[in-house]
């Protein structure tokens, strides 16, 4: 599955538009259950948010491949959930940014 075209700064927006704390509500580097390891990006919180993110991400960009939202898994975590995509990365600059902060 590779890269999406998508970048970071894109879904922290669409998290805040959904009215979620890109702060608190996305976990990077998400290890989740058989990945043995590997690490993917993942947003916490309900359905109804996962579906809120998905549409204020698909409007930034019209033309966006939505297909990787169907290879989501998530895994419960108590009273929340996490939504999570295995083999989403993003460049790696954005990657070495996101450290640096």
């Amino acid at each position: 599955m590779g890269m999406v075209e998508t970048t970071k700064e894109q879904v922290k927006e669409a998290l805040w538009e959904a009215g979620l704390d890109a702060d608190e509500d996305i976990n990077w580097n998400y290890s989740g259950a058989g990945m043995f390891g590997e690490t993917c990006f993942g947003i916490m919180g309900d359905e109804g948010d996962l579906l809120e993110f998905a549409v204020r991400l698909a409007r930034m960009d019209d033309q966006m491949d939505l297909d990787w939202l169907r290879r989501m898994r998530a895994d419960s975590l108590g009273r929340r959930t996490i939504f999570y995509w295995p083999g989403i990365s993003f460049p790696e600059e954005e990657l070495e940014d996101e450290a640096d902060n």
